[in-house]
């Protein structure tokens, strides 16, 4: 049962990204420069953390009202230390090394690396890692 859920909160992540991605191509002309595949890659691996964090706050919270809470808290977080609002290299050195326990930051480096920066797929590969070892970090916790 789990399982399935997290599989449809992965598809369903990653078809949010595929319709955010192309109004960003149709509106803005924002392109893949670097590797189609380390771009996927990416976004997969976004997705199956997306799905675990989702995981683990249903099981953290215990109520609705206490996930929700705990959601918007955490994904705010998330986000703003990631690098998604503000970009990570103009915080001070030591947040910056700070925010790579952020599963965003490793995200939001993908993204960048595949996009605008232009860099093949070796440069993927980190991201996808680390973003695969934190949705076996949140699912395993969760299902625990």
């Amino acid at each position: 049962m789990l399982g399935a859920r997290a599989t449809s909160a992965a598809v369903i992540s990653m078809l949010i990204l595929v319709v955010i991605f192309g109004f960003a191509r149709l509106v803005f002309d924002v392109q893949v420069r670097g590797s189609l595949l380390g771009f996927f890659g990416v976004c997969g691996a976004f997705s199956l953390m997306t799905a675990g964090y989702g995981l683990l706050i249903a099981a953290l919270g215990r109520t609705p009202e206490a996930a929700r809470g705990l959601a918007i808290f955490v994904t705010l977080l998330m986000v703003m230390l990631g690098g998604a609002w503000i970009p990570a290299f103009v915080f001070p050195a030591w947040l910056q090394k700070a925010t790579l326990l952020v599963p965003t930051r490793w995200a939001v480096d993908g993204m960048d690396a595949m996009t605008w920066r232009g860099f093949g797929f070796s440069e993927a590969v980190l991201p996808i890692t680390v973003l695969l070892g934190f949705a076996a970090l949140f699912g395993g916790v969760a299902v625990w």
